[in-house]
């Protein structure tokens, strides 16, 4: 029914949508928040409990602070978030409204 040259140009032109398809949502943006917890003084805080929430969808991420008080959260998509930390022997902190933008 097809001849070969026809058949040749519909299957590069599937494989070519597929492809640029996959590239196209390779292209959403995303973001991270990365941080330290660090005391007063200005030292690390190890082992704080660090809980990242999407206000818009709820969606809850957690780390744990390192032991240089470093903690990162990545592939976070556009939106608010607010960011909670806790630590033996400190004050519960709260960051509300963070507003994360794409990057592409």
């Amino acid at each position: 029914m097809w001849n070969p040259a026809s058949r040749c140009c519909f299957l590069l032109s599937v494989v070519c949508f597929v492809l640029f398809s996959t590239c196209a949502m390779a292209q959403t943006g995303t973001s991270s928040v990365r941080g330290a917890i660090l005391d007063k003084s200005g030292a690390s805080v190890a082992g704080a409990s660090i809980q990242l929430t999407d206000n818009e969808l709820g969606i809850e991420r957690t780390a744990i602070s390192d032991n240089s008080g470093t903690y990162e959260f990545l592939s976070l998509q556009p939106g608010r978030y607010s960011l909670k930390v806790q630590a033996a022997g400190f004050r519960p902190y709260e960051q509300k409204n963070i507003d994360r933008k794409s990057v592409v």
